[in-house]
Order: C-alpha cells, then structure tokens, then sequence
C-alpha cells in the first residue's frame, strides 16, 4: 500500500511539472520575409520556423498588429503530450506598407494546457528580422550599359570591361527607395574605373549611370 501511494505520489508530481511546464524548450528556427524585396504594391508574408519540444504543436492563437515601422506577431501553441519534436511554421501576412524599413517582432509563446491554451509563467522566446520596402515607381535594375558598381570602403567602384566609355560624359545618380535624387554627378571613367566617396551611410539606394543616349545601368546597393 505503501510503495502504490509512493509510485501515485511520483506520477502525480511528474503530471503536474508537465502541466505547469513553461514550455522553454521552444525555438525560432528562422523568420523570413516575401516577397525578398517587397515594393510597395506587394503584400507581405513573413513566415516563422518553430521547433517544439511535443508534440502535436499545431493547435495555435496568432495576433498581429502594425505600430509606424515596427511590426509585431505573437504566437501561442498548445502543446500535445508526444514526446516526439514538433516542427510548426506560424505565418502572418500584411497588406502593402510604405516605402521605407521595417523591423518585424515575434514572440513565440507554448503550453501544455488543453484548449483554450495560456502562455506559460515566462514568456517564449523572440526574434526579429528587418526588411526594406521599396517604391514601385521607383527604378528598375537595367544593364543596358556594360558597367557594373560596387560599394567598399565608403565609396562606390564603378567599372568596365570595355573601353567605349572612356572620354564619355556618364552621369551617376544615387537615389533613395521612395526614388528621391540623394546625389549626383557627371564623370568619365579612368582607365574603364571610377570611384565616388559620398556621405550616404547605412541605407538602401538605387544607384544608376547613364549614357548621353539615355541607356543607363541600375543597381540596388546597401551602402553600410
């Protein structure tokens, strides 16, 4: 009599570590976001990778809301009592947003309590990722030039494989995503190379060179 009530006594302690478990075993695989680059005429899916310690885990509450630049997403899953991994992606989807940056939050919350499941005495994990939104008039990459661009060293490379643009006036132009002109010169290249210092930093531009003819060359570059 005495060992049943000792081995119900166990069982009972284990039941209710499991019940009141705060579910620390859950992670983030991975966020991302598409489409990759997003204009402003797209909507956008960000899709988060989640791994749980039970299983099944797809049984879940989601809330998602939108303050200036910062996005938020919440997710709560109620977890089964298989002691087998559970993998799960939790996807939130917002209507086109203005050009600009974006930072997306989410916090990943878990219980073992049947439906309707409560988070867990601490909260889950969290994980962001940042995204640019560009304007969709904005311009197009183009290579109707034979030039290529790079940026290192707080300056823009620009080159070429060919000699046709030496001792041709070329303009440079480095434009904002919302397609503002940040900065622009007239230029010939060197020796089939140019290099331009400019004090935009750690931002997203479009930077395009073009031709008297009006051919030009478009790249997105982040200058960081």
């Amino acid at each position: 009599m005495k060992n049943n009530f000792k081995i119900y006594i166990f069982f009972l302690t284990m039941f209710a570590m499991l019940i009141n478990s705060d579910c620390k075993g859950q992670y983030i695989q991975s966020l991302n976001v598409w489409p990759t680059n997003p204009t402003t005429n797209d909507s956008i899916t960000i899709n988060a990778m989640c791994q749980f310690p039970f299983g099944g885990c797809d049984i879940k509450y989601q809330q998602q809301f939108v303050n200036g630049n910062n996005l938020y997403g919440q997710a709560m899953h109620c977890l089964g009592m298989l002691t087998v991994i559970c993998d799960e992606t939790d996807v939130f989807k917002f209507a086109p947003l203005p050009a600009g940056t974006y930072t997306f939050n989410f916090q990943l919350d878990a219980t073992q309590a049947m439906p309707p499941c409560t988070p867990g005495i601490v909260p889950g994990p969290t994980d962001t990722i940042s995204f640019v939104v560009i304007n969709a008039n904005s311009l197009p990459e183009n290579s109707n030039l034979a030039i290529n661009i790079f940026y290192t060293d707080n300056q823009l490379h620009l080159f070429s494989n060919t000699n046709e643009y030496n001792n041709q006036l070329l303009k440079i132009e480095v434009l904002d995503i919302t397609g503002k002109i940040l900065y622009d010169e007239n230029l010939m290249l060197n020796n089939n190379a140019a290099n331009i210092r400019t004090n935009i930093h750690n931002q997203l531009v479009i930077v395009k060179v073009s031709d008297s003819k009006g051919n030009y060359f478009a790249k997105k570059i982040l200058m960081n």
